[in-house]
């Protein structure tokens, strides 16, 4: 059982259907609804009940087979709301990631573009799991991430868009004292 509703165990494989619709010119927008399957069970909306509270994962299909293969992964995830309604938006271009995950490295590329260098930690040991610099396993979240200790250790790293006319950056960071 799913979301709290009887006989929702399945697993479903969406196919999306690309239209026009309301979003930036660098943004994709993935909508949707869940609902209960009526019988009779022929795969299409007859008017069956919406259902709120159920996961919805958005996998990277690397190779384009339409198959959740081994390490491919879910690149989004949310859950239906009170109308039965998912959405995902995600963004084109280029991307950097490390997310230190499954291993402690300090090397790490999950992004579409890679890094041009590894990470480097200014005035420490060097050393990825001792120090004032390292990568831990955060249980909170259980996935890995740097912990900064001292007041003037660090930790860098660089890479290079070519071409880009603009970036984000994003970081997640937790006071833990």
């Amino acid at each position: 059982m799913r979301g709290g509703y009887p006989g929702t165990c399945d697993i479903a494989t969406v196919y999306v259907t690309i239209t026009d619709c309301d979003a930036t010119a660098d943004e994709n927008n993935i909508s949707g609804k869940v609902f209960i399957e009526q019988l009779p069970d022929d795969g299409t909306f007859d008017n069956e009940i919406f259902v709120t509270g159920i996961q919805v994962d958005l996998y990277g299909d690397a190779n384009c087979n339409g198959v959740i293969d081994a390490g491919e992964t879910i690149e989004k995830s949310t859950v239906s709301d009170l109308s039965g309604v998912y959405q995902f938006s995600t963004i084109n271009g280029y991307y950097a990631k490390d997310d230190f995950d499954p291993t402690a490295t300090y090397a790490g590329n999950d992004g579409s573009v890679n890094w041009t260098t590894n990470w480097a930690e200014q005035s420490d040991d060097g050393v990825i799991n001792t120090g004032d610099v390292r990568i831990i396993n955060d249980p909170e979240v259980d996935n890995n991430a740097i912990r900064l200790g001292g007041p003037n250790n660090g930790i860098s790293r660089s890479l290079t868009f070519s071409e880009a006319t603009g970036a984000t950056l994003n970081l997640v960071i937790e006071d833990k004292t």
